[in-house]
């Protein structure tokens, strides 16, 4: 009965109209939680696929994450990157692995963002793509690999990343304040960021079907998350923290200056230095993982890219 369950909410889980029919089967489980324990063992070759979205003028920060990918993420395992465009015609970058573009809509700002999820589970539906890879991560489009990501990550059901600019500071947190919102949070002990997240892939497809549950319920009732599908993330994440690894802040720097630290990120980091290398066993001086780009200092401006 669990396993047709299961079936039943993939098959409707991308249809907005079904999220009543939806809501009934996550109640019938009891505690929301619809994961079951699954072997966690990790085959020593995987197949991996990194998503992107980059609609718009984002695709001009491809080529840098591209090749960053290349030569950071996972270098050792077979790596596919799938790639969500507005014009079909844009160059592909430069690689050595398997890459494709998948073309859809522009949507404006805040749009553009809380799409995402919808195109990664669906795109994982369609065809039986889900059955292709042992895991899915998801990135921005204007980040870039910036030291080795290794497939210890891939261990855990799921891994998302805490922001680096709220370490240990929940009341500081931009959480979703409108308990009327589905993308309000319950009892979080860790802020999120949005940019990098994924896991193996059964979790992977059902959480970004979850989020954008959560998205469509809001837009329905007019309610716009405060961080679009950043806040789904973290609600997902605060009722779900037991299949959840949550990676150091190395996996989400934010970029100063093109190549230069961001000193009030450092700063920040070593005075939560403690409290780092107690709960992720990393030392000083906690060289970045990944790095998100200041789109104002780094390229042309936070508003030539979204419109």
């Amino acid at each position: 009965a669990r396993k047709g369950f299961i079936r039943r909410m993939v098959a409707i889980i991308h249809t907005p109209t079904k999220s009543r029919q939806i809501r009934i089967y996550l109640s019938r489980m009891g505690n929301n939680n619809i994961f079951e324990k699954r072997n966690t063992y990790i085959p020593k070759q995987m197949k991996i696929v990194l998503f992107i979205t980059a609609t718009g003028k984002y695709t001009e920060f491809l080529p840098k994450l591209i090749q960053s990918a290349d030569k950071y993420f996972m270098p050792q395992q077979e790596v596919v990157y799938i790639i969500f465009v507005s014009d079909i015609a844009t160059p592909l970058p430069e690689t050595k692995r398997g890459i494709e573009y998948i073309q859809v809509e522009h949507k404006p700002f805040p749009e553009a963002s809380m799409w995402r999820s919808y195109f990664y589970s669906k795109y994982l539906s369609d065809h039986n793509h889900h059955e292709k890879f042992t895991h899915c991560f998801a990135i921005d489009a204007d980040a870039y690999f910036a030291s080795e990501v290794t497939s210890d990550i891939c261990n855990n059901p799921l891994v998302c990343v805490a922001h680096g600019a709220y370490i240990n500071r929940t009341d500081a947190a931009p959480f979703e304040k409108n308990a009327n919102s589905s993308c309000f949070p319950y009892n979080p002990t860790t802020y999120v960021g949005g940019g990098f997240y994924g896991g193996q892939t059964f979790s992977f497809k059902l959480m970004c079907g979850l989020m954008f549950l959560y998205i469509q319920n809001d837009k329905f009732v007019g309610i716009t998350p405060i961080w679009h599908d950043e806040s789904a993330i973290n609600k997902f994440v605060s009722k779900n923290e037991a299949i959840v690894k949550i990676l150091p802040p190395t996996y989400h720097y934010c970029e100063h200056e093109p190549g230069k630290l961001n000193p009030y990120m450092h700063e920040l980091w070593m005075e939560k230095q403690e409290y780092i290398m107690m709960r992720w066993a990393i030392e000083p001086p906690f060289t970045p993982k990944i790095v998100f780009v200041d789109k104002d200092k780094a390229g042309k401006g936070t508003n030539y890219y979204r419109n």
